[in-house]
């Protein structure tokens, strides 16, 4: 309503209460109370029309009722008349501000009640389109490609993860994943660090977002799930806070990084293995790094088992994680070394590489452990293993063993092929060290050898050079001359002999051995150079026997070197044994013809007999030695023999124990020989 439309309205309303009271006043007696009468028009008025209104109506009222109804009144009671009219005025003027004041309050009332209205409308809209958008994070949180995870709870008690996230942990979309969750309704998997210690629930990636109300970044956790399969995971978090900036949940991005993460481990381990394989040449150093490659970063126990010497299996070296088991092992060395007859525990299954997922009773008793090894093995808490050979073209060297706690993932197929890699590049290393090793034995050897040779060489030319100065001074006895003829012949031979073996010794190393083969009668050959020897052995007290059988061929063979052969052999008898005999025993069979020679001398040590026909190498280098000579003689005899096609094998129970050696040569040629040797086949 416009002022203009209010005021007319006040006015009319007067003008129609004023025409009214005139009608009617005289007849109704309305000049007694004539203010009643307008008090309904001003109150309407002011309701209507507004504070301003009303108030107009209260001075055109107070006008008319002046002007109209107290005129005649005047005279008599114009006191109280006035007072009524005051009190008529003041009760319009307050009815008109009231109403005024209504009206705005309604105005305001009805003002605000619309915007309630469209803020309810906003609202709602907002509402619906936030239940949509909430639809579609559901939809994209359910088929996102990288885990997904929330909490509704500031303490994460309950955490729902998406379908890839389960996938990932082994668990279902709608169940409760929550570490921190109530005893009884926690998965069924944990979490550890990466060296196997357990990880607190609180210190998860959600649960320490909502705790500190800070993002989480790059945090990285394994997982370990009910069927033993770890998952490593990377977690990004970030806190969700209500209005107040109080934490009301958490939500979180979980990646797979275990084959990343095990990738780059295995790639790390394996150049820090090959540098610690690399990083020395000495035989033994090479096998304790290899005892102690695998701990602390793939195994909690890690042993060594090699082939000694005398081709049995021992322990080499162990190396436990923990301290204690440590000191355990140390105090027990029958874990490290064979008792009872039993191998070590980790050498019952070196055929080949074997996986053990699960180590219990029944499985170190199927692979034939025994019952104290199983026994001993219960306090370090094996809870599987691996055991992988060493073996160098054929030949095993030894065998290594990894072993895990319960705390830690069991072995799996890729370890196992991670441990085949290592143990090839141990074997190298190993193959390298032993190389290694030769050549300074080698070189050892070469030295003793000069040392030796320039000892056989100078002694016989000093006993030269003397007997000579006494021939040349002319000082010497006629009866002493021939003595002296003789010792220089004899010491001439010496030199001539030694000089003839470092001749045949050169060629057999360049492969310039030639034989002149002819049609040799055996019997006479082995007699003959057998009874050169007839006085060096009774001066001995030596019983010196030479049987040669009745049925023993004629070969076709270079006559001398046969008689070399011979010589060598039984020279070498004689020359070792102080006491007792030397047998010679000649025999075979259409194709064959085995020479033996046997005596009860010095024998020869086990670790040594496989050298024995190495060039330069003798069992005592000393230049103080018993026996003299270059420790060419079997060499010698060895390359003649296999020149003629033939093999020759020696045998020895020990030192102080005797010695035999046969040799077995074809009676034809190589090229015409019937049969196979089975002697040599295996020699080869």
């Amino acid at each position: 309503m416009t002022p203009l439309a209010r005021y007319t309205f006040a006015a009319l309303l007067i003008l129609l209460e004023t025409a009214v009271f005139l009608v009617l006043g005289r007849l109704l007696d309305l000049d007694r109370a004539p203010f009643l009468l307008f008090t309904p028009s001003v109150l309407l008025a002011a309701m209507l029309g507004g504070r301003d209104a009303g108030l107009f109506a209260t001075l055109l009222a107070v006008l008319a009722a002046e002007v109209v109804f107290l005129e005649e009144a005047r005279s008599r009671w114009e006191a109280f008349e006035m007072v009524r009219l005051a009190l008529f005025a003041v009760s319009g003027a307050t009815i008109s501000i009231m109403s005024g004041h209504l009206q705005t309050a309604r105005a305001r009332a009805e003002s605000r009640a619309d915007a309630a209205g469209e803020r309810a409308d906003e609202l709602a809209a907002a509402r619906a389109e936030a239940d949509r958008r909430a639809a579609e994070l559901d939809a994209l949180f359910d088929v996102s490609p990288v885990g997904l995870a929330r909490a509704d709870d500031p303490n994460c008690r309950h955490i729902s993860v998406n379908r890839n996230l389960a996938v990932r942990l082994g668990v279902s979309t709608t169940g409760n994943v929550s570490l921190s969750a109530p005893t009884g309704d926690q998965p069924p998997f944990r979490v550890t660090r990466f060296d196997g210690t357990p990880l607190m629930p609180h210190d998860l990636p959600l649960q320490t977002a909502a705790r500190t109300k800070q993002p989480v970044v790059d945090a990285e956790f394994a997982a370990v799930r009910d069927d033993g399969r770890v998952v490593v995971m990377q977690a990004h978090a970030v806190p969700l806070l209500d209005e107040r900036g109080e934490a009301r949940g958490a939500i979180g991005v979980f990646n797979d990084v275990s084959e990343q993460r095990r990738s780059a481990a295995e790639q790390h381990f394996l150049a820090d293995a090959s540098r610690q394989l690399s990083a020395s040449l000495d035989y033994d150093e090479t096998l304790r790094r290899v005892a102690v490659l695998a701990v602390p970063e793939m195994a909690d126990w890690s042993v060594l088992d090699v082939v000694d010497a005398d081709g049995q299996l021992a322990r080499f070296g162990s190396l436990h994680r923990d301290a204690a088991a440590q000191a355990w092992l140390d105090a027990r060395p029958s874990l490290r070394a064979e008792a009872d007859g039993a191998p070590p525990l980790t050498l019952t299954a070196i055929a080949q590489p074997s996986l053990m997922r699960q180590v219990d009773d029944d499985v170190l008793r199927a692979l034939g452990a025994a019952q104290w090894q199983i026994e001993s093995a219960r306090p370090l808490g094996v809870a599987s293993a691996l055991v992988v050979p060493l073996t160098l073209h054929g030949a095993t060297l030894g065998a290594f063993a990894w072993m895990r706690g319960s705390q830690r993932t069991p072995f799996d197929e890729r370890d196992l092929t991670l441990a085949e890699e290592v143990g090839r590049r141990a074997t190298m290393a190993i193959e390298h060290a032993r190389l290694y090793r030769e050549a300074q034995s080698a070189n050892r050897l070469k030295d003793e050898f000069v040392a030796t040779l320039s000892h056989e060489l100078r002694t016989p030319l000093n006993a030269l050079l003397g007997w000579t100065e006494l021939l040349r001074s002319g000082r010497l006895a006629p009866e002493r001359t021939r003595e002296a003829i003789d010792a220089i012949h004899r010491t001439a031979l010496a030199q001539a002999q030694l000089t003839n073996d470092l001749v045949d010794v050169s060629r057999a190393v360049s492969g310039k051995f030639r034989l002149r083969p002819e049609e040799v009668d055996v019997a006479s050959v082995v007699r003959d150079t057998t009874e050169t020897f007839r006085l060096a052995a009774e001066s001995k007290g030596l019983r010196l026997t030479c049987e040669v059988s009745p049925a023993v061929p004629r070969i076709v063979a270079d006559p001398d070197r046969l008689r070399q052969i011979v010589y060598n052999l039984v020279g070498n008898a004689v020359k070792f044994t102080a006491a007792g005999a030397v047998d010679v025993l000649a025999c075979g069979d259409p194709d064959w013809l085995v020479l033996t020679v046997r005596d009860t001398g010095i024998g020869i040590r086990p670790s040594f007999l496989p050298y024995v026909f190495d060039r330069f190498r003798q069992a005592d280098g000393s230049v103080s030695r018993e026996f003299g000579g270059l420790g060419l003689g079997l060499s010698i005899v060895r390359a003649l023999v296999e020149l003629h096609g033939g093999t020759i094998v020696a045998a020895s129970d020990g030192e102080g124990k005797g010695a035999t050696f046969t040799v077995r040569m074809p009676v034809a040629p190589p090229q015409a020989r019937h049969t196979a040797d089975p002697l040599s086949a295996q020699s080869a």
